[in-house]
């Protein structure tokens, strides 16, 4: 059973490996700072967003925002704000 599990869980750990690297293989990235390989950061005129496009995370203002959906509103409300002014 346990070895079993173990099997489990270096499946997983994969996918999540290779999960993590097609999101930040189709990341666009231009405009933004980049700071790591992960990490990278962006001024808008309301705040600055620090984002991890492989995590799907993002921080504004001090709040996190995880998930594609919400991460992808965020950033696209952003630029949107930004090319209306």
């Amino acid at each position: 059973m346990s070895e079993e599990l173990a099997e489990y869980y270096r499946e997983h750990r994969i996918a999540i490996q290779e999960c993590k690297q097609e999101r930040l293989a189709s990341a666009d990235t231009e405009g933004w700072t980049k700071h790591t390989e992960y990490h990278y950061s962006r001024a808008f005129k309301t705040g600055r967003v620090d984002w991890w496009p492989s995590t799907a995370k993002a921080k504004y203002n001090g709040r996190m925002y995880y998930g594609n959906r919400k991460v992808g509103g965020l950033i696209g409300g952003l630029l949107k704000a930004e090319e209306e002014q």
